[in-house]
């Protein structure tokens, strides 16, 4: 299988950084490709509601010219994806943010007839580094992508909260063995 994981932290080696490069480590010991995109090195920019994507057939056909549908195309030819991302008030990162508003072109909902969803059936993951607690605290990213998966029309396959490391590398003792968890889960 190949996986696209899309590294949404700003801090190359900070604990998002860290906890990731452990799951796609797995994935590729278990014979997968992974393919890393890390979000703050691309140009995106923001959605402007103009739904000109809807009438764009073959690809997500959003008319802004940036890396949003590069990352797209990118994500439809594989078989799942990671987002990846540091808690930022309750939610993803901003460079994340941008491109999770931008998928709307992959759903394509034509005037008559059922939707098509250019990422049906792919699997989806969740990982996110917070510096306080999971529940009561990324229960609302959870909750976000679990929305944005059903919207897509993937499979949620993993989901990887680690709480309380607010600090670079103020990662716990288990967290190792938790990531490599979530990359089997993505294959099972």
């Amino acid at each position: 299988m190949k996986f696209v994981t899309l590294m949404g932290s700003p801090r190359k080696e900070g604990n998002t950084a860290t906890v990731l490069a452990w799951a796609e480590e797995e994935l590729r010991a278990q014979g997968h490709e992974v393919d890393r995109i890390d979000v703050i090195d691309c140009t995106i920019g923001y959605c402007d509601g103009c739904f000109r994507c809807q009438d764009a057939d073959g690809g997500p056909g959003c008319p802004l010219e940036d890396d949003a549908n590069v990352i797209f195309r990118r994500i439809v030819e594989a078989d799942g994806f990671i987002l990846a991302s540091p808690l930022y008030c309750w939610g993803f990162s901003a460079p994340l943010k941008a491109l999770l508003d931008r998928s709307v072109c992959l759903v394509k909902r034509p005037a008559s007839g059922d939707p098509v969803y250019m990422l049906g059936g792919k699997r989806a993951g969740l990982l996110v580094t917070a510096g306080g607690p999971d529940e009561g605290n990324a229960d609302l990213i959870t909750e976000v992508f679990s929305r944005l998966v059903e919207y897509l029309g993937c499979e949620r396959t993993g989901r990887l909260v680690v709480p309380y490391c607010r600090l670079q590398m103020e990662l716990g003792p288990n967290v190792e063995v938790q990531a490599r968890d979530f990359a089997q889960d993505m294959v099972e």
